[in-house]
């Protein structure tokens, strides 16, 4: 029979206490150091920690759910990419659930998991005000809660966004630096908070040069699905050359990938017959063709930091927590934008 490595034998090899590898096994604190340390003996030796025991010790399931709206999507699966990192060494696994796989808002498997206390807490990406009721059966279990990117502020749990208003800045500077002066701009659903600031900010920076954004070429899609800027690019083509917008922002990545498809299946040039901006910095951005122009959101990064602030709620140890993060972005320029041809820049 094959020996069962036992946490002894863990924390002999790491040389450290018994208990100082139960805290980095349960999501206890620990210096960066010692969990390193650690959860490398934990992967040399293969050691496999008894989940059901520690689950009825500590009144846990072992389980954290992440949720989104549709967690197949380039953005979600970022999220996902953090959340794991967070959770390599613990005896700790993630459960999926989509609430609009099917196009249409369902979040009842995700109120079973709360009511069944099938999880230990909750990691919900692109929080629509629809969450209302998943909300308050979070919080009438006591279940912990992060919230990334939540369109109204439920009261309950904590908090995390990136700085959208001064994306949108980057994007339109970015934009006006190359002699653009018509901009467009295609958001996601007009309920997202992140899209009223992105536009918010494009907007500031449009006026302060003197311009504006005409009406009928800003406006908001019905949800972040690439398929949503098909209509929008359509509308661009059938504009007059000498009407169009020069420069396009997007909702996000895929939407702007989209969006280029479509024009470039209709014989244009990206970025000579128009430059497009994207968001979130999802990885397909580079590999696609005319490469991306993006404001990058640090998407892993806030992914793992969502699920350590969970497990510091779990385990009661999120004294320091605050109720709001937020995170910068970075602009990242590729192929996708270019200055303006002088005949546009003319007309």
């Amino acid at each position: 029979m094959k020996h069962r490595v036992t946490i002894v034998e863990v924390a002999k090899q790491a040389g450290v206490a018994v208990s100082t590898v139960s805290r980095v096994l349960n999501g206890g604190y620990a210096s960066p150091a010692v969990r390193a340390k650690v959860q490398e003996v934990v992967r040399e030796l293969g050691f496999v920690p008894s989940t059901s025991a520690r689950g009825l010790k500590l009144g846990r399931t072992g389980l954290v759910g992440f949720v989104s709206w549709n967690t197949h999507g380039a953005w979600a699966s970022q999220l996902l990419c953090g959340i794991e990192d967070e959770l390599v060494g613990r005896a700790v696994s993630v459960v999926l659930g989509s609430v609009g796989l099917r196009g249409t808002y369902d979040a009842s498997a995700v109120r079973a998991w709360i009511g069944e206390h099938r999880v230990d807490g909750l990691v919900l990406a692109r929080v629509p005000v629809e969450h209302t009721p998943l909300i308050d059966e979070l919080r009438a279990a006591g279940l912990p809660a992060v919230m990334i990117a939540s369109d109204i502020d439920f009261g309950y749990g904590v908090r995390m966004t990136v700085e959208n208003r001064i994306a949108g800045q980057m994007a339109a500077k970015h934009l006006l630096e190359l002699g653009h002066r018509r901009i467009g701009f295609l958001g996601g659903p007009k309920e997202s908070v992140d899209s009223r600031d992105r536009l918010v900010g494009i907007e500031e920076v449009v006026r302060g040069s003197g311009l504006e954004i005409e009406a009928d070429h800003a406006g908001f899609a019905m949800s972040y699905n690439p398929e949503s800027a098909i209509g929008y690019a359509k509308r661009w083509l059938g504009l007059p050359r000498e009407g169009r917008p020069t420069a396009v922002v997007l909702g996000n990545d895929e939407m702007a990938m989209q969006f280029t498809r479509v024009l470039l299946d209709r014989g244009c040039k990206i970025p000579d017959d128009c430059s497009i901006v994207g968001f979130d910095g999802v990885p397909e951005a580079a590999r696609f063709w005319p490469a991306l122009t993006t404001v990058s959101q640090p998407l892993r990064d806030m992914g793992s930091a969502a699920c350590r602030v969970l497990m510091q709620m779990i385990d009661g140890t999120d004294d320091h927590v605050t109720d709001a993060l937020t995170f910068k972005t970075e602009l990242i320029v590729r192929e996708s934008t270019g200055p303006v041809p002088f005949r546009q820049q003319a007309a």
